[in-house]
């Protein structure tokens, strides 16, 4: 039965073979309805016209009734086959009346012929050559020997039941093979234009990607010229101010040196964000191994053993997604370095149920998150910021008390997000 198991049915499928079953079945119960000199020629065969009207509704209906699509799966349509197959062969060669049988064995013959042409193309359409065989060479068979039985032929008789039913067998099997083939051909041109899409697109969002890097590398050099040579211009200048201060003026020193920190911490800022902005180990290495490098940068810069445990199923981020995240690691572990004073930090990231979850913990000193908030701490503001933009949410454990227990910070975001959704992030 694992042949069968094709759920996806081609488009327009059950379309036609409903629109066949209905007409057939209007057309059964048309000749049935006919008057009375018809019968003078089809006789008894009127209980045989209202047999096929009443099975080709009943095989409408079947077709109609959606739940049992989902009920069957793969054996809803070979089933529907199967009766499109049996019921004129086992109608039209059943003959109610003996003598009329002879007369009207040409006719059935054809009746039946066209009657399972349909059935062959829905088989051919949807399923290989292989079922193809099954159902128009194998049942087949059935065909002669039903007729053999039903008109009690012998000799001549026989050998032309024979000779009919062989030439249909293999004009069916022709066909469903003409078609079978056609289809693959289809199918196959479908998928290398698929294919040519997809490269199509992965092709444009290189490009893209590529005009946005050298966007930023031009930003990063048009700041670094401009922000980081003024901020670097005015520490000079401040420290040459506090070397000719008189020694009396303590209050005007200090504010000097205060004013001296703050711009040479601003200058250092400004160059880690610079390297940020021009760095793009993503769209070079891939996320996990962008991750997993950054984590080996800090280890180094800050003397301490990152434990890291990635998950592959990143790799199937959108690129907008990956940035976010890639940033939201930064930021954590920047915070570690500067704040934490911790040698052991255990980073995890993690894809369940549509959810990312990211989690850095440090052995560090603790903090009060209500604390540091109110301070407007920029790490914290700019990694809630980001989350709360990817529709997720961070939870901050940790307290100022419990010294050497650490820092716990939690990340969820969604992981069904377009690209749409970050566009701006």
């Amino acid at each position: 039965m694992r042949w069968f198991q094709n759920d996806l049915l081609e488009p327009g499928l059950m379309k036609i073979f409903r629109i066949f079953t209905l007409a057939v079945t209007l057309f059964f119960f048309l000749f049935y309805s006919f008057p009375a000199p018809v019968y003078a020629v089809l006789g008894t065969y009127r209980r045989m016209l209202a047999f096929m009207g009443l099975s080709y509704g009943l095989l409408f209906i079947y077709l109609t009734i959606k739940p049992l699509r989902t009920w069957l799966k793969g054996l809803y349509l070979p089933l529907a086959v199967l009766a499109s197959i049996f019921i004129p062969m086992g109608f039209i060669n059943w003959a109610p009346s003996a003598p009329q049988a002879q007369a009207m064995q040409p006719i059935n013959s054809w009746t039946v012929t066209i009657l399972m042409l349909f059935p062959l193309v829905i088989t051919a359409w949807q399923y290989s050559f292989k079922i193809v065989l099954i159902f128009f060479a194998v049942l087949g068979i059935l065909d002669p020997i039903i007729s053999a039985l039903v008109y009690q032929e012998s000799g001549e008789g026989i050998h032309m039941i024979i000779y009919v039913s062989a030439v249909r067998i293999v004009t069916f099997t022709a066909i469903g093979y003409i078609i079978t083939e056609l289809m693959k051909n289809q199918k196959k041109k479908q998928y290398d234009l698929e294919q040519a899409n997809r490269k199509l697109k992965e092709y444009a969002r290189q490009t893209r990607e590529l005009a946005i890097t050298r966007e930023r590398n031009r930003l990063a050099s048009e700041l670094h010229d401009v922000l980081a040579h003024t901020l670097s211009g005015l520490t000079v200048h401040l420290e040459a101010i506090d070397a000719v201060i008189p020694p009396d003026q303590r209050s005007l020193r200090e504010e000097i040196r205060r004013a001296i920190k703050s711009s040479r911490g601003g200058l250092k800022e400004t160059r880690r964000a610079l390297h940020d902005l021009r760095a793009q180990p993503i769209e070079t290495y891939g996320i996990l191994h962008a991750m997993d490098q950054m984590v080996q940068q800090y280890t180094l810069r800050g003397e301490m053993i990152i434990h890291c445990d990635l998950d592959s199923s990143l790799d199937q981020l959108s690129e907008a997604l990956e940035q976010n995240l890639y940033r939201i690691l930064q930021e954590c572990l920047e915070n570690v370095i500067h704040h934490a004073q911790a040698d052991r930090v255990t980073v995890s990231c993690r894809g369940a149920e549509n959810m990312i979850h990211l989690m850095v913990e440090d052995n560090g000193i603790g903090f009060d998150p209500d604390l540091v908030d109110k301070k407007h701490h920029f790490g914290l503001i700019s990694i809630r910021d980001r989350v709360s933009r990817l529709g997720g949410t961070v939870t901050i454990t940790s307290s100022p008390s419990a010294k050497q227990k650490g820092t716990r910070i939690e990340v969820v975001i969604p992981m069904e997000k377009s690209d749409d959704t970050y566009r701006h992030l």
